[in-house]
């Protein structure tokens, strides 16, 4: 007798086609904009200074210098308070990176200052997420590289947002407070070219 193997078509365990009407597909979107509509929700207290309060002065570490927010008065400022390990961190550098002639033409100074502890999670330092991410802006006159202090972590992002912003006008007056540069670029943009 002859032994003859039928070859059956295997299925993925997992289907996950997404094609236009495809319940992954669906599924996805609605935990995208589930996670928006949080996000939004939780912005609306960062537990950090609101919209029009003036920013508290706190000091960060950029290399070897202490800086503080003090020192940046009369300048509009991106105060950036990111994780390294954090994705959508990528994302933005490089957004911005992309938009840093602009940037400086405008007088803005961004610093992008990695969350105290990297909130408690391994990931580079904040000059090695510069380099690899974004090499162009090491040498910008107004971006700066920064270490947030506890201090700073407590009075800017107490609740340990991985991704956080602020807009802070000349004055050291909190203009938006919000997330995710590279999707919300549009809002930096108009706060950078507001006189």
């Amino acid at each position: 007798m002859r032994n003859t193997r039928t070859s059956e078509r295997t299925r993925p365990i997992l289907d996950l086609k997404f094609r236009p009407g495809s319940k992954w597909l669906v599924a996805l979107l609605l935990l995208l904009a589930w996670q928006g509509a949080v996000y939004a929700w939780v912005l609306g207290s960062t537990g950090g200074p609101e919209v029009g309060a003036s920013a508290p002065d706190a000091p960060m570490q950029a290399g070897t210098q202490t800086r503080t927010l003090a020192q940046l008065h009369g300048h509009k400022v991106v105060l950036w308070l990111l994780s390294t390990w954090c994705h959508t961190c990528v994302a933005g550098v490089q957004a911005l990176e992309r938009h840093s002639e602009l940037l400086k033409t405008q007088g803005v100074t961004v610093l992008v200052v990695r969350n105290f502890q990297n909130d408690g999670y391994p990931g580079m330092s904040i000059e090695q997420f510069g380099q690899k991410f974004a090499p162009k802006t090491l040498k910008k006159s107004n971006w700066i590289y920064a270490e947030a202090s506890k201090e700073l972590a407590q009075r800017y992002n107490p609740r340990h947002f991985p991704d956080l912003y602020y807009l802070i006008g000349a004055d050291g007056v909190v203009r938006v407070v919000d997330t995710a540069p590279a999707a919300t670029w549009a809002t930096i943009e108009r706060f950078a070219q507001r006189k």
